[in-house]
Protein backbone atom coordinates (compact mmCIF):
# COMPACT_ATOMS: atom_id res chain seq x y z
CA UNK A 1 0.00 0.00 0.00
CA UNK A 2 2.84 2.48 0.73
CA UNK A 3 4.48 1.72 -2.29
CA UNK A 4 1.45 3.21 -4.33
CA UNK A 5 1.28 5.94 -1.77
CA UNK A 6 4.97 6.99 -2.76
CA UNK A 7 4.61 6.44 -6.29
CA UNK A 8 1.36 8.48 -6.57
CA UNK A 9 3.19 11.25 -4.05
CA UNK A 10 6.21 11.24 -6.24
CA UNK A 11 3.74 11.85 -9.55
CA UNK A 12 1.89 14.79 -7.81
CA UNK A 13 5.26 16.63 -6.73
CA UNK A 14 6.88 16.18 -10.03
CA UNK A 15 3.44 17.54 -11.50
CA UNK A 16 3.53 20.50 -9.54
CA UNK A 17 7.01 20.95 -9.83
CA UNK A 18 7.19 21.46 -13.38
CA UNK A 19 4.05 24.09 -13.15
CA UNK A 20 6.34 26.17 -11.01
CA UNK A 21 10.06 25.95 -12.11
CA UNK A 22 8.75 27.46 -15.44
CA UNK A 23 8.72 30.99 -13.34
CA UNK A 24 12.63 30.27 -12.55
CA UNK A 25 15.30 31.54 -15.06
CA UNK A 26 17.83 28.33 -13.93
CA UNK A 27 17.27 25.13 -13.20
CA UNK A 28 19.60 25.33 -10.25
CA UNK A 29 17.79 27.10 -7.26
CA UNK A 30 16.48 26.34 -4.07
CA UNK A 31 13.03 24.52 -4.69
CA UNK A 32 14.73 22.03 -7.15
CA UNK A 33 17.49 21.31 -4.51
CA UNK A 34 15.21 21.09 -1.78
CA UNK A 35 12.72 18.95 -3.82
CA UNK A 36 15.58 16.46 -4.83
CA UNK A 37 17.37 16.02 -1.42
CA UNK A 38 13.66 15.76 0.28
CA UNK A 39 12.50 13.80 -1.73
CA UNK A 40 15.52 11.26 -1.92
CA UNK A 41 15.36 11.39 1.95
CA UNK A 42 11.83 10.62 2.14
CA UNK A 43 11.99 7.31 0.05
CA UNK A 44 15.79 6.70 1.48
CA UNK A 45 14.32 6.31 4.87
CA UNK A 46 12.02 3.50 4.40
CA UNK A 47 14.30 1.67 2.30
CA UNK A 48 17.28 1.70 4.90
CA UNK A 49 15.16 1.33 7.31
CA UNK A 50 12.56 -1.00 6.40
CA UNK A 51 9.40 -1.57 8.10
CA UNK A 52 10.51 1.24 10.70
CA UNK A 53 8.94 3.72 9.47
CA UNK A 54 5.83 4.99 10.60
CA UNK A 55 3.05 5.49 7.37
CA UNK A 56 1.76 8.65 9.48
CA UNK A 57 5.59 10.06 9.50
CA UNK A 58 5.89 9.19 5.72
CA UNK A 59 2.26 11.30 5.41
CA UNK A 60 3.98 14.21 7.38
CA UNK A 61 7.04 14.04 5.64
CA UNK A 62 5.65 14.69 2.10
CA UNK A 63 2.97 17.05 3.97
CA UNK A 64 5.97 18.84 4.56
CA UNK A 65 7.17 19.04 0.83
CA UNK A 66 3.60 20.16 -0.21
CA UNK A 67 3.50 22.68 2.66
CA UNK A 68 7.22 24.19 1.06
CA UNK A 69 6.43 24.28 -2.23
CA UNK A 70 3.07 26.18 -1.41
CA UNK A 71 5.31 28.55 0.50
CA UNK A 72 7.58 28.76 -2.62
CA UNK A 73 4.29 28.95 -4.65
CA UNK A 74 2.85 32.32 -3.03
CA UNK A 75 4.95 35.24 -4.74
CA UNK A 76 4.84 36.07 -7.90
CA UNK A 77 7.98 36.71 -9.94
CA UNK A 78 8.74 39.43 -12.04
CA UNK A 79 8.89 38.69 -15.88
CA UNK A 80 11.56 40.97 -16.64
CA UNK A 81 14.29 42.51 -15.18
CA UNK A 82 13.71 46.12 -14.51
CA UNK A 83 15.56 46.60 -11.18
CA UNK A 84 18.57 49.49 -11.07
CA UNK A 85 21.85 49.23 -12.68
CA UNK A 86 25.10 48.97 -9.93
CA UNK A 87 28.29 49.40 -10.29
CA UNK A 88 30.86 48.17 -7.94
CA UNK A 89 34.32 49.92 -6.71
CA UNK A 90 36.32 47.04 -8.19
CA UNK A 91 39.60 48.45 -6.18
CA UNK A 92 37.87 48.51 -3.09
CA UNK A 93 36.45 45.09 -3.85
CA UNK A 94 39.08 43.25 -4.76
CA UNK A 95 41.14 44.79 -0.93
CA UNK A 96 37.87 43.58 0.72
CA UNK A 97 38.24 40.04 -0.87
CA UNK A 98 42.34 39.56 0.12
CA UNK A 99 41.38 41.39 4.04
CA UNK A 100 38.59 38.32 4.19
CA UNK A 101 40.96 35.91 3.20
CA UNK A 102 43.63 37.56 5.66
CA UNK A 103 40.83 37.72 8.58
CA UNK A 104 39.69 33.83 7.61
CA UNK A 105 43.26 32.77 8.51
CA UNK A 106 43.50 34.48 11.49
CA UNK A 107 40.14 33.07 12.42
CA UNK A 108 41.09 29.75 11.63
CA UNK A 109 44.51 30.05 12.61
CA UNK A 110 44.01 27.73 15.61
CA UNK A 111 42.92 24.59 13.31
CA UNK A 112 45.94 25.87 10.84
CA UNK A 113 48.21 25.73 13.24
CA UNK A 114 47.23 22.09 14.45
CA UNK A 115 47.00 20.62 11.09
CA UNK A 116 48.76 21.98 8.39
CA UNK A 117 51.72 23.61 9.91
CA UNK A 118 52.13 20.79 12.24
CA UNK A 119 51.25 18.21 9.96
CA UNK A 120 52.69 14.80 10.39
CA UNK A 121 50.72 12.39 9.00
CA UNK A 122 46.91 11.22 7.12
CA UNK A 123 46.77 8.88 9.93
CA UNK A 124 46.97 11.56 12.56
CA UNK A 125 44.84 13.74 11.17
CA UNK A 126 42.08 11.35 11.05
CA UNK A 127 43.10 10.19 14.61
CA UNK A 128 42.32 14.30 15.88
CA UNK A 129 39.06 14.12 13.38
CA UNK A 130 38.05 10.21 15.48
CA UNK A 131 38.92 11.90 19.21
CA UNK A 132 36.81 15.22 18.82
CA UNK A 133 39.81 17.26 19.12
CA UNK A 134 38.13 19.83 16.12
CA UNK A 135 35.83 22.02 18.25
CA UNK A 136 32.93 23.40 16.51
CA UNK A 137 32.82 27.00 15.42
CA UNK A 138 32.90 28.70 18.94
CA UNK A 139 29.81 31.10 18.71
CA UNK A 140 30.59 32.84 21.94
CA UNK A 141 33.56 34.53 19.81
CA UNK A 142 32.06 36.86 17.41
CA UNK A 143 34.85 37.07 15.38
CA UNK A 144 35.57 33.13 14.51
CA UNK A 145 31.58 32.75 13.52
CA UNK A 146 31.92 35.86 11.85
CA UNK A 147 34.95 34.77 9.41
CA UNK A 148 36.19 30.88 10.03
CA UNK A 149 34.41 30.44 6.68
CA UNK A 150 35.09 33.90 5.35
CA UNK A 151 36.04 32.17 1.91
CA UNK A 152 32.07 31.81 1.18
CA UNK A 153 32.07 35.64 0.18
CA UNK A 154 35.24 36.02 -1.15
CA UNK A 155 35.06 33.64 -3.45
CA UNK A 156 32.00 35.04 -4.91
CA UNK A 157 33.39 38.68 -4.95
CA UNK A 158 36.44 37.35 -6.51
CA UNK A 159 34.22 35.61 -9.19
CA UNK A 160 32.63 38.82 -10.00
CA UNK A 161 35.82 40.49 -10.46
CA UNK A 162 36.97 38.04 -12.77
CA UNK A 163 34.05 38.00 -14.56
CA UNK A 164 34.77 41.69 -15.29
CA UNK A 165 38.51 40.86 -15.99
CA UNK A 166 39.61 42.90 -12.56
CA UNK A 167 41.43 40.32 -10.78
CA UNK A 168 43.84 36.99 -12.88
CA UNK A 169 41.94 33.65 -13.15
CA UNK A 170 45.70 32.53 -11.35
CA UNK A 171 44.63 34.49 -8.14
CA UNK A 172 41.09 33.25 -8.66
CA UNK A 173 42.43 29.37 -8.31
CA UNK A 174 44.55 30.28 -5.54
CA UNK A 175 41.33 31.62 -3.36
CA UNK A 176 39.51 28.45 -4.39
CA UNK A 177 42.61 26.41 -3.21
CA UNK A 178 42.83 28.37 0.21
CA UNK A 179 38.64 27.92 0.55
CA UNK A 180 39.40 24.11 0.04
CA UNK A 181 42.23 23.75 2.47
CA UNK A 182 40.06 25.52 5.38
CA UNK A 183 36.81 23.76 5.13
CA UNK A 184 38.31 20.89 4.81
CA UNK A 185 40.73 21.63 7.97
CA UNK A 186 37.83 19.56 10.72
CA UNK A 187 37.69 16.99 8.38
CA UNK A 188 33.98 17.04 8.08
CA UNK A 189 31.93 17.00 5.09
CA UNK A 190 29.33 20.07 5.37
CA UNK A 191 31.88 22.92 4.57
CA UNK A 192 33.32 21.54 2.01
CA UNK A 193 29.64 20.94 0.62
CA UNK A 194 28.76 24.33 1.31
CA UNK A 195 31.86 25.93 -0.60
CA UNK A 196 30.64 23.48 -3.58
CA UNK A 197 26.72 24.94 -3.25
CA UNK A 198 28.03 28.78 -3.22
CA UNK A 199 30.37 28.30 -6.13
CA UNK A 200 27.68 26.73 -8.12
CA UNK A 201 25.21 29.34 -7.47
CA UNK A 202 27.33 32.02 -7.81
CA UNK A 203 28.85 31.02 -11.34
CA UNK A 204 25.60 30.76 -12.48
CA UNK A 205 23.67 33.78 -11.32
CA UNK A 206 26.66 35.67 -12.10
CA UNK A 207 27.94 34.69 -15.82
CA UNK A 208 23.78 33.95 -15.92
CA UNK A 209 24.55 31.00 -17.91
CA UNK A 210 22.58 27.35 -17.82
CA UNK A 211 25.14 25.06 -16.44
CA UNK A 212 25.29 21.67 -17.71
CA UNK A 213 23.83 18.97 -16.21
CA UNK A 214 27.11 17.27 -16.47
CA UNK A 215 28.46 19.58 -14.11
CA UNK A 216 25.80 19.31 -11.59
CA UNK A 217 26.28 14.95 -12.33
CA UNK A 218 30.06 15.49 -11.88
CA UNK A 219 29.39 18.02 -8.48
CA UNK A 220 26.88 15.52 -6.79
CA UNK A 221 29.62 12.39 -7.97
CA UNK A 222 32.83 14.50 -6.00
CA UNK A 223 30.37 15.12 -2.74
CA UNK A 224 29.59 11.55 -2.85
CA UNK A 225 33.00 10.36 -3.38
CA UNK A 226 34.03 12.81 -0.47
CA UNK A 227 31.77 11.89 1.68
CA UNK A 228 32.83 7.75 1.25
CA UNK A 229 36.55 7.91 1.36
CA UNK A 230 36.42 9.88 4.41
CA UNK A 231 34.13 8.04 5.79
CA UNK A 232 36.41 5.36 5.16
CA UNK A 233 39.44 6.64 6.65
CA UNK A 234 37.12 7.48 9.97
CA UNK A 235 36.13 4.04 10.41
CA UNK A 236 39.52 2.33 9.86
CA UNK A 237 41.35 -0.26 8.06
CA UNK A 238 38.36 -2.76 8.77
CA UNK A 239 35.98 -0.59 7.94
CA UNK A 240 33.26 -2.59 5.39
CA UNK A 241 31.12 -1.61 2.99
CA UNK A 242 28.23 -2.49 5.43
CA UNK A 243 29.88 -0.49 8.09
CA UNK A 244 30.28 2.28 5.32
CA UNK A 245 26.42 1.59 4.23
CA UNK A 246 25.26 2.06 7.77
CA UNK A 247 27.48 5.37 8.30
CA UNK A 248 25.95 6.95 4.98
CA UNK A 249 22.46 5.75 5.95
CA UNK A 250 22.88 6.93 9.59
CA UNK A 251 23.79 10.37 8.30
CA UNK A 252 21.56 10.80 5.22
CA UNK A 253 18.21 9.32 6.55
CA UNK A 254 19.08 9.36 10.40
CA UNK A 255 17.26 12.24 11.21
CA UNK A 256 14.05 11.30 9.55
CA UNK A 257 13.92 7.76 11.29
CA UNK A 258 15.00 9.51 14.70
CA UNK A 259 12.05 12.08 13.81
CA UNK A 260 9.60 9.79 14.48
CA UNK A 261 10.05 10.00 18.43
CA UNK A 262 8.29 13.23 18.02
CA UNK A 263 5.21 11.90 16.29
CA UNK A 264 4.70 9.36 18.51
CA UNK A 265 4.64 12.37 21.75
CA UNK A 266 8.05 11.96 23.08
CA UNK A 267 9.10 15.81 23.15
CA UNK A 268 12.22 16.94 24.90
CA UNK A 269 11.63 18.57 28.30
CA UNK A 270 12.57 22.39 28.04
CA UNK A 271 10.82 23.81 30.84
CA UNK A 272 14.57 23.58 32.69
CA UNK A 273 15.35 26.42 30.26
CA UNK A 274 15.15 30.03 30.71
CA UNK A 275 13.41 30.29 27.31
CA UNK A 276 12.23 26.86 25.94
CA UNK A 277 12.09 27.42 22.34
CA UNK A 278 14.43 25.84 20.03
CA UNK A 279 13.11 27.44 16.88
CA UNK A 280 14.40 31.13 18.28
CA UNK A 281 17.83 29.73 18.40
CA UNK A 282 19.63 32.85 16.88
CA UNK A 283 17.44 35.53 19.12
CA UNK A 284 18.11 33.30 22.60
CA UNK A 285 21.91 33.57 21.57
CA UNK A 286 21.33 37.47 21.56
CA UNK A 287 19.33 37.50 24.59
CA UNK A 288 21.90 35.28 26.59
CA UNK A 289 24.90 37.60 25.09
CA UNK A 290 22.94 40.68 26.42
CA UNK A 291 22.33 38.84 29.94
CA UNK A 292 18.45 38.81 29.72
CA UNK A 293 18.49 35.33 29.91
CA UNK A 294 21.30 32.81 31.21
CA UNK A 295 19.66 29.27 29.72
CA UNK A 296 18.34 28.08 26.68
CA UNK A 297 17.61 24.84 24.56
CA UNK A 298 21.06 23.95 22.94
CA UNK A 299 21.60 23.67 19.14
CA UNK A 300 23.41 20.41 19.27
CA UNK A 301 21.22 17.68 20.96
CA UNK A 302 20.31 13.86 20.90
CA UNK A 303 16.39 13.12 22.04
CA UNK A 304 16.34 10.21 20.35
CA UNK A 305 16.57 6.46 21.38
CA UNK A 306 16.24 4.90 18.60
CA UNK A 307 19.90 5.76 17.07
CA UNK A 308 22.80 8.21 18.07
CA UNK A 309 23.11 10.29 15.31
CA UNK A 310 23.68 14.51 14.94
CA UNK A 311 21.42 14.90 11.88
CA UNK A 312 18.00 15.57 12.89
CA UNK A 313 16.28 17.37 9.84
CA UNK A 314 15.31 21.07 9.45
CA UNK A 315 11.48 20.09 11.21
CA UNK A 316 12.80 18.89 14.68
CA UNK A 317 13.24 22.28 16.78
CA UNK A 318 9.53 23.22 14.12
CA UNK A 319 7.81 20.36 15.67
CA UNK A 320 9.71 20.09 19.19
CA UNK A 321 7.98 23.92 19.90
CA UNK A 322 4.68 23.75 17.88
CA UNK A 323 4.40 19.93 17.48
CA UNK A 324 3.21 18.73 13.90
CA UNK A 325 1.07 22.25 13.22
CA UNK A 326 4.75 23.85 13.88
CA UNK A 327 6.93 20.97 11.19
CA UNK A 328 3.71 22.29 8.37
CA UNK A 329 3.84 25.61 8.80
CA UNK A 330 7.97 25.74 9.68
CA UNK A 331 8.04 24.21 6.08
CA UNK A 332 5.58 26.46 4.33
CA UNK A 333 7.38 29.87 5.92
CA UNK A 334 11.33 28.20 4.61
CA UNK A 335 9.66 27.61 1.45
CA UNK A 336 8.24 31.76 1.43
CA UNK A 337 11.78 32.92 3.04
CA UNK A 338 13.75 31.01 0.31
CA UNK A 339 10.99 32.20 -2.80
CA UNK A 340 11.52 35.92 -1.98
CA UNK A 341 15.26 35.16 -1.68
CA UNK A 342 15.39 34.01 -5.03
CA UNK A 343 12.96 37.09 -6.23
CA UNK A 344 16.02 39.61 -4.72
CA UNK A 345 17.97 38.06 -7.12
CA UNK A 346 15.93 37.82 -9.89
CA UNK A 347 14.82 41.92 -9.36
CA UNK A 348 18.21 42.57 -9.97
CA UNK A 349 21.15 40.21 -11.18
CA UNK A 350 23.52 43.24 -10.92
CA UNK A 351 22.99 43.04 -7.17
CA UNK A 352 25.91 40.63 -6.22
CA UNK A 353 25.39 40.27 -2.49
CA UNK A 354 21.64 39.05 -3.20
CA UNK A 355 23.60 36.72 -5.19
CA UNK A 356 25.94 35.69 -2.04
CA UNK A 357 22.89 35.45 0.32
CA UNK A 358 20.71 33.38 -1.99
CA UNK A 359 23.92 30.64 -2.04
CA UNK A 360 23.68 30.61 1.29
CA UNK A 361 19.95 29.83 1.38
CA UNK A 362 20.42 26.99 -1.54
CA UNK A 363 23.39 24.99 0.97
CA UNK A 364 20.66 25.74 3.79
CA UNK A 365 17.90 23.53 1.38
CA UNK A 366 20.39 21.36 0.55
CA UNK A 367 21.33 20.50 4.31
CA UNK A 368 17.25 19.99 5.39
CA UNK A 369 18.06 16.34 5.77
CA UNK A 370 21.00 17.27 8.62
CA UNK A 371 19.43 20.60 10.84
CA UNK A 372 17.74 23.69 10.60
CA UNK A 373 20.45 26.32 9.24
CA UNK A 374 18.19 29.34 8.84
CA UNK A 375 17.52 29.40 12.47
CA UNK A 376 20.91 29.89 13.79
CA UNK A 377 22.71 33.18 14.90
CA UNK A 378 25.48 33.02 11.69
CA UNK A 379 22.90 34.01 9.39
CA UNK A 380 22.05 37.21 11.51
CA UNK A 381 25.77 37.83 11.17
CA UNK A 382 26.23 36.72 7.19
CA UNK A 383 23.82 39.51 6.89
CA UNK A 384 25.23 42.04 8.91
CA UNK A 385 28.51 41.34 6.99
CA UNK A 386 26.92 41.58 3.62
CA UNK A 387 25.24 44.60 4.01
CA UNK A 388 28.76 46.40 5.60
CA UNK A 389 30.29 44.92 2.41
CA UNK A 390 27.87 46.16 0.26
CA UNK A 391 28.24 49.63 1.68
CA UNK A 392 31.69 49.92 1.11
CA UNK A 393 32.19 48.69 -2.38
CA UNK A 394 28.72 50.13 -3.93
CA UNK A 395 30.03 53.06 -6.29
CA UNK A 396 27.00 54.48 -8.09
CA UNK A 397 23.16 53.36 -8.88
CA UNK A 398 21.41 54.79 -11.42
CA UNK A 399 18.40 53.81 -13.21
Amino acid sequence: MMIIFNILMLLLAGWLLQRRLKVYDYVLNHLTLFSFIWLFIIIGVQLAYPGKVDDSSVILYYGCFFTYLFGSSILKMPKYEVAKQRYYNFNTLNVIVFLLLILGLIANYDLLNKVVFNFSSLEAWVSMRTKQEFEEVDESNIFKALFQRSYLIYIPLALFCVKNKKMSKIIFVGLIVAGIMISSLRFTRAPFLQLLIMLLISYVYIYRIMIPVRTIVISVLVTIGVFAASQLLLLGDNASLNDVTEEINLYLFGGLYVFQDITDGKYLDSNSYDIGYYTFDAFNYILKKIGLIDTYPSYVREWSDRLTTNTYSFLDAFALDFGIIGALLGSMIIGLFSDYCYRLVKQNYNNLFNIIFYGYICYFNVFVFANNEFIRFPVLLTVVILLIINFFTKKITYE
